[in-house]
C-alpha cells in the first residue's frame, strides 16, 4: 500500500488546512503536544505534572451546539 503523506505530522497539517474551511464559525480545534523532546524523562515529567493524560487524542475538535 502506497503511502498519501510523508507522516503523521504532515497528514495532520492537511486536516487542519481542512477544518480551518469546513467548520462552522466559532468552532476551534486544538492540537495536544504529545511528542518528546530532548530529555524525555524531564520532558514527560513537565507533561505529566502539567495534566498530561496518556492516550488522549492528539487533535479536539469543538462545534458549538454540537452532540457527540
Amino acid at each position: 500500500m502506497q503511502e498519501l503523506y510523508a507522516s503523521e505530522a504532515h497528514l495532520q497539517k492537511k486536516v487542519c488546512q481542512y477544518l480551518d474551511i469546513v467548520l462552522p464559525d466559532f468552532s476551534i480545534y486544538h492540537h495536544s503536544a504529545n511528542e518528546g523532546r530532548g530529555n524525555k524523562v524531564q520532558f514527560y515529567m513537565k507533561l505529566y505534572l502539567m495534566g498530561f493524560k496518556s492516550g488522549w487524542p492528539d487533535l479536539e475538535i469543538f462545534v458549538p451546539d454540537c452532540k457527540p
